[in-house]
């Protein structure tokens, strides 16, 4: 390709690959209300987790007189009928689901006034009692499992005073790992990042400040990673989905009022997502369920009984963008795309930026196989498309189209330039039965 073309190319590539960087935008999520024979009435409280070996929700306590097991498995919930021994009502504790040893762990929680520190386990057909010795009685604590570490992380809490300890459960034992990181909270809220193999931690309360300072663990130590995002609260709820590999915040309370917002940490910064749907809350629960995809939220301290949940889509993802080719004057080009991500998904080709229409010798302008006919010299150039859906718009990587002179074609060199010396060398290389 002659030099000068060759640059202007580049250029326009380099443009378009810019572009292709910075136009992602934020995800989309949509709040569903399922209608279904639900727990009741749930006081504030912790107190969901989700089983990723049997694929169930399940959901213990919230009052105190409530020492009810309930599970959700997709479609509907169903009281589980528990022998004793069993947790004694409570509200305001913690629960976590071990999947190395398959089992969901409970821990404190207040009842009548008293905090509790007896340590349960779940599997799926009764509650054993595994030990009232480690961290002391307390509720609005926080519990997250460690896959990559694979053990249980408590933090802070209520009881006789506000706490900072940090706790790991290995089964069998409490051992306390660091009293330092967070200043003492409570009603704070913590889940797992499975991709960067982080705790996060946000929010809570001393009794009279409301945080809003994001913390992470990384097996070792705690580190502050913001203090700007969502608004200072106590008592919101958090999940992490896997699938995008965000953090979702939604509600909670602050000194004026239950709060109505949904936000997203994605290890960097948090973003607000414009998601409507539940009304202001706090004292809720949410769980990401890996089998179908969506994030569930239960229970609430200033409202009746309600059971939502969180589907997100993203913008489509390019999974093979279009290649660059290069053809002679009169044949037909083809370029193509494949895209993953929920639809409908709609396609615009462009050349050098602008966008193509249908007609003449140009067709699939709006489709993922662009085609032109009986190409010509200005057809040369670099094509994109965007594939956008009602989440946003990805855009591809820039393909070259690159047109050489037909036989017979006074430019037989394709530089541009008509009878120069080039020319004539390079008609006597076709005579002498040379590539045109």
């Amino acid at each position: 390709m002659p030099r000068r073309l060759f640059a202007s190319m580049f250029a326009v590539l380099t443009a378009l690959t810019c572009q292709w960087t910075s136009a992602l935008c934020q995800n989309c999520a949509t709040w569903n209300q399922v209608a279904a024979i639900d727990p009741g009435d749930r006081a504030e409280g912790g107190f969901m987790a989700y089983d990723s070996q049997r694929d169930v929700t399940v959901l213990f306590g919230g009052g105190n007189n409530d020492n009810q097991t309930w599970e959700w498995d997709g479609s509907q919930w169903s009281q589980r009928l528990v022998p004793n021994p069993k947790p004694p009502s409570r509200s305001t504790h913690a629960m976590a689901y071990d999947s190395a040893r398959g089992v969901t762990v409970l821990f404190g929680g207040a009842n009548l006034g008293s905090s509790a520190d007896d340590t349960w386990e779940w599997n799926g057909a009764t509650w054993t009692l595994k030990s009232t010795f480690g961290p002391s009685g307390r509720y609005g604590h926080a519990m997250a499992y460690d896959q990559a570490r694979q053990k249980l992380v408590l933090f802070g809490g209520a009881g006789a005073g506000f706490l900072n300890d940090t706790w790991i459960w290995d089964g069998s034992f409490w051992i306390q790992v660091a009293n330092t990181g967070p200043q003492v909270r409570y009603g704070h809220a913590m889940v797992y990042d499975s991709a960067r193999q982080r705790i996060v931690l946000f929010g809570g309360s001393d009794g009279s400040l409301f945080f809003r300072d994001t913390w992470e663990w990384d097996g070792q130590t705690w580190e502050q990673r913001a203090t700007t995002g969502p608004a200072g609260r106590r008592a919101p709820a958090m999940a992490y989905d896997p699938v995008r590999g965000k953090t979702v915040l939604v509600g909670g309370y602050n000194s004026c009022e239950a709060m109505l917002d949904t936000w997203e940490w994605n290890g960097t910064v948090w973003e607000s997502q414009s998601a409507s749907g539940p009304a202001a809350r706090f004292g809720h629960a949410m769980v990401f369920d890996t089998a179908r995809n969506l994030t569930l939220m239960y229970g609430s301290s200033n409202l009746p009984s309600q059971f939502w949940t969180l589907s997100a889509i993203s913008p489509p993802s390019v999974i093979e963008h279009p290649g660059s080719l290069s053809a002679s004057e009169g044949q037909t080009a083809m370029l193509d795309i494949a895209v993953s991500g929920a639809g409908p998904i709609s396609f615009q080709w462009r050349r050098d930026g602008v966008h193509l229409s249908n007609g003449g010798r140009i067709s699939g302008a709006t489709s993922v196989a662009l085609q032109i006919v009986g190409l010509v010299p200005s057809d040369f150039g670099a094509y994109d498309v965007t594939a956008s859906n009602s989440c946003g718009v990805v855009v591809s990587h820039p393909a070259a189209l690159m047109v050489t002179p037909a036989c017979g074609s006074p430019d037989f060199d394709g530089d541009g330039d008509i009878g120069t010396d080039l020319d004539i060398e390079a008609f006597f290389r076709v005579l002498g039965g040379g590539p045109c």
